[in-house]
């Protein structure tokens, strides 16, 4: 996990295909 890369994208990325 880069810290350069905002957790609240990541968050939504991985979030979105998990509800999906």
């Amino acid at each position: 996990m880069n810290k350069k890369r905002p957790v609240n994208l990541d968050i939504r990325t991985i979030q979105l295909p998990l509800t999906a």
